[in-house]
C-alpha cells in the first residue's frame, strides 16, 4: 500500500539497541498506516533483523546489504520505498514528540508537488543546535546550501525522480567520505526546485564530536563537492567561488585563534583545509546521476 511518508535508515557497525531507539522514536508518533521504516543493514551479521522483528506496531522493510556506503544504501532503499515522502534518516537520530504529527497536514496537502522542506537538527543531550551552521531564513540555495543535513530533509519523491539518487561517490563509506546530501540539494537547486523551511519539524542527533582522523576526508569530500558544482550555471560560479574563499579563510582564523587555546580544534581546520584544496585540485570527473 501506497504510504505518505518512507523513513529510510542506513545503518553499520552500530549497537542494535541504537538502532532500537531510532525507531521506538518513530512508533512513539502515532503516524502508522501513513509511513514505512525501511532498513538497509550493511552489517555482515546481519545484527539489525532481531530488532526489526522485534518491533511489529509499523511496517518495516529489512533488508541485508552487501554494498557499504551511505549512498548505496539510501538508494537501495528509495527502490524498496513506497511513500510520496522520502526522509533519509540516521540510525543513531531520533523523533522528539509530535513531531510528525506537526507536519502531517503540510505534507498531504504537498504531496504532489516538486518540493523539499528542511527543519531543526537539535542536540539529543542539551537540545541545542546540532549543526555548526544551521540554515536561516526560509529558503535554501548556494549561499546556504551546506546548513541542512540528510536527517531534517523531506524530499518529495518528485525530487528524487528529477535530480536522480544519490551519488555513490559521496558519503560516509565512500570514495569522498562526505558531502552526499548537499550534492543532491546541489542539484536540486541546480533545477531551480525549493527547499522550504517546515518549522514545526524538529529531530536529535546525538551530539556531533571533533574527530581529528576525519577532518582531511570530510574536507577532501567537500572541496569535491565544490568542484562538481562550481560550473553548473554562472550563478554556480559566483557563489560558490564566494563561498570556497570563504571557508578556507574562515578555518585558517579559527586555526589560529586556537593556536594556543585549543590545539586540536587547530590541528582539526588545518588537517580540514588540506583535504579541502586536495579535493578541489585534484578533481575526478564523476558521472552525473
Amino acid at each position: 500500500m501506497k504510504k505518505l511518508l518512507s523513513i529510510i535508515i542506513s545503518t553499520k557497525d552500530k549497537n542494535p539497541d541504537v538502532l532500537k531507539r531510532t525507531i521506538l522514536s518513530i512508533v512513539s508518533q502515532d503516524f502508522s498506516g501513513l509511513l514505512e521504516i525501511i532498513i538497509i543493514d550493511q552489517n555482515q551479521d546481519k545484527r539489525m533483523e532481531s530488532v526489526c522483528r522485534e518491533i511489529s506496531s509499523l511496517d518495516i522493510i529489512y533488508q541485508s546489504s552487501d554494498q557499504i556506503g551511505l549512498s548505496n544504501g539510501r538508494n537501495l532503499g528509495f527502490g524498496l520505498s513506497s511513500g510520496d515522502w522520502l526522509l533519509f534518516f540516521d540510525d543513531d537520530a531520533v523523533f522528539g514528540e509530535g513531531a510528525l504529527k506537526n507536519i502531517k497536514n503540510e505534507l498531504e496537502i504537498k504531496r504532489s508537488e516538486k518540493i523539499i522542506y528542511y527543519g531543526k537538527i537539535l542536540n539529543l543531550e542539551d537540545n541545542k543546535n546540532y549543526l555548526t551552521r544551521h540554515a536561516h531564513g526560509n529558503r535554501i540555495g548556494y549561499l546556504n546550501f551546506d546548513g541542512v543535513c540528510s536527517i531534517g530533509l523531506l524530499f518529495n519523491r518528485l525530487v528524487i525522480e528529477a535530480v536522480g539518487l544519490f551519488d555513490k561517490n559521496f558519503g560516509v563509506g565512500a570514495k569522498y567520505g562526505a558531502g552526499e546530501e548537499s550534492d543532491m540539494i546541489l542539484r536540486a537547486i541546480d533545477k531551480q526546485i525549493e527547499i522550504l523551511s517546515l518549522p514545526n519539524f524538529a529531530v536529535s542527533h546525538p551530539r556531533a564530536l571533533l574527530q581529528k582522523g576525519k577532518a582531511a576526508t570530510y574536507g577532501f569530500g567537500l572541496g569535491v563537492l565544490y568542484r562538481k558544482h562550481i560550473f553548473d550555471s554562472f550563478r554556480s560560479f559566483i557563489c560558490l567561488s564566494v563561498k570556497l574563499i570563504l571557508e578556507v579563510v574562515g578555518r585558517l582564523v579559527l586555526s589560529s585563534a586556537n593556536l594556543f587555546i585549543h590545539l586540536d580544534k587547530t590541528f582539526y581546520h588545518v588537517q580540514y583545509v588540506v583535504g579541502f584544496l586536495k579535493g578541489l585540485f585534484s578533481y575526478e570527473s564523476i558521472n552525473r546521476q
